[in-house]
């Protein structure tokens, strides 16, 4: 049984991405995080909304802006 496993052929299922010489800078990225359409001004709380949004998704409880007593 581990002889016949061993020697069957693996399927090529990678996606080749061509890869991108030029590095994006931090300006470029902040500008590209401001045009997506999210409700918040700031930087800050766009990358919040984002946040709450990946964890809603993988079904976690999220709630933003509440206070946190000690």
């Amino acid at each position: 049984m581990r002889k016949i496993i061993s020697e069957r052929k693996q399927e090529q299922t990678a996606v080749i991405v061509p890869k991108t010489t030029r590095k994006r800078s931090e300006a470029e990225y902040e500008k590209l995080i401001m045009a997506l359409p999210l409700e918040t001004k700031s930087l800050h709380d766009r990358l919040g909304e984002m946040l709450e949004q990946v964890g809603t998704w993988m079904d976690y409880n999220t709630q933003t802006r509440h206070k946190i007593t000690p």
